[in-house]
């Protein structure tokens, strides 16, 4: 192999690296979107009410006519990765109040 390829090889393992640090950055921020969001709901008396929304039609509506925006995009995969994880819990709200951190 050609030093080039080697360095590129190299840049391109980091180009990875950084890649994947970027989408956890993403996906955290999301998170913290939908967190405040969700204690924003909470503090005004209809928390239920949001989750119910967040987890129907609804919002299925909102982030496929708003699909063009990324933060619309990190909002909804962290919704869909709390929908994967709560599908086996018996309480959707308590499950929401712990992975959204909301009191």
């Amino acid at each position: 192999m050609s030093k080039d390829h080697i360095n590129m090889k190299v840049l391109v393992g980091s180009l990875d690296e950084q890649v994947l640090q970027a989408q956890v950055s993403i996906f955290l921020q999301g998170k913290l979107v939908i967190s405040k969001w969700l204690q924003t709901a909470n503090d005004e008396g209809v928390f239920e009410e949001a989750i119910d929304w967040l987890l129907g039609n609804d919002a299925d509506r909102y982030f496929n006519d708003n699909r063009q925006n990324l933060a619309v995009q990190m909002i909804r995969d962290v919704t869909q990765s709390f929908e994967i994880r709560d599908e086996h819990l018996e309480d959707p709200y308590e499950a929401a109040r712990i992975w959204f951190s909301v009191r």
